[in-house]
């Protein structure tokens, strides 16, 4: 399964950077330095499975899918910095 995963993964990552590329928002050297990153940031997590007809799974999948990445509450901008107040440290 692990093998699977990591090939999984290494043709999503080179997928989503042709795309990227296509839609011009990187060059290609761009693309072609990232793919060879150790730690490309694409995950897969295949422990989700929803079924076809499953239209509410679906909708709670898709907002996940949605979500930001940080949450703009908690980022804030002091003089040059970025300051981001992690959850658990408030």
């Amino acid at each position: 399964m692990a093998s699977l995963k990591a090939q999984v993964q290494a043709t999503l990552r080179r997928r989503i950077l042709l795309a990227f590329v296509g839609w011009g928002l990187l060059q290609s050297f761009e693309a072609k330095e990232m793919l060879g990153y150790q730690h490309s940031g694409c995950s897969v997590d295949a422990g989700v499975c929803v079924e076809a007809r499953d239209s509410a799974a679906l909708e709670r999948l898709l907002r996940y899918c949605a979500r930001p990445a940080f949450s703009l509450q908690r980022l804030r901008k002091e003089g040059a910095a970025l300051v981001y107040r992690h959850p658990t440290h408030a």
